[in-house]
Parts: C-alpha cells; sequence; structure tokens
C-alpha cells in the first residue's frame, strides 16, 4: 500500500482515474478485500479523481457494494 500511496502522491496532480485493480476477483471475502485496500490507499485523497475497478469477465461487482 505503500507504492501505492507514493504512485498517487506523485501523479496526483493530474488528470487521473485510478484503476485499483485489474481482472480479479470482486466478490464474497474477496469484495471485503478490495474494499479495505481501496480505503486504505485512498481514505486521504479528496480530488476528483474518479476510482475504478477492472472487472474479470461474468462479474458484477456493483452486487458486492458497501
Amino acid at each position: 500500500m505503500l507504492l501505492a500511496r507514493y504512485i498517487g502522491g506523485a501523479l496526483g496532480a493530474y488528470p487521473v482515474a485510478w484503476i485499483l485493480a485489474g481482472d480479479g476477483k470482486y466478490f464474497g471475502d474477496y469484495a471485503a478485500r478490495w474494499r479495505r485496500i481501496g480505503r486504505a490507499v485512498f481514505a486521504d485523497d479528496h480530488s476528483a479523481a474518479p476510482v475504478a475497478m477492472h472487472c474479470g469477465g461474468q462479474q458484477w461487482p456493483a452486487d458486492e457494494s458497501a
């Protein structure tokens, strides 16, 4: 998570859209894990930059939102 925070600090001044992870599993226990990671990395970021997930096939992570 330190690397992600460093990258966010280095590039956060630019117009970016962050993709937290790609082609992962985002359901069940995995959803809770990615939520914790996302909140830890972006908790102090109050910019308007969007943060997204890149879902693998046949998944809909919105069902896991909390």
